[in-house]
């Protein structure tokens, strides 16, 4: 897992083995509805909240791969950058909270 300090309640994590990011908001921030994007080459992809606590999210990233005649889900490689912020139940998007 990597850890990337952030400002506020926004960062950019990269994934360490087995596709996983750690993300350490500020935990003065409270309760955070939180939002994620994969920025790179590769994909599709879609990212889970494997833990969350005051200061501290696990994000779990997916990559879909061809797999004989089809496709998978599979755990993302090291290194894949994932845009993270971070909102207040009543500020976040519609659709987020």
């Amino acid at each position: 897992m990597v850890r990337t300090a952030d400002t506020g309640a926004a960062a950019v994590v990269s994934t360490g083995p087995g596709g996983r990011a750690v993300w350490c908001p500020d935990s003065s921030l409270g309760e955070l509805v939180v939002s994620a994007v994969v920025a790179g080459p590769g994909g599709p992809f879609t990212v889970s909240v494997l833990e969350d606590g005051p200061g501290r999210v696990v994000l779990q990233v997916w990559e879909l791969v061809r797999h004989g005649r089809g496709m998978r889900w599979t755990e993302a490689g090291a290194c894949v950058r994932v845009h993270v912020t971070g909102s207040r139940p009543s500020e976040a998007p519609a659709g987020d909270a």
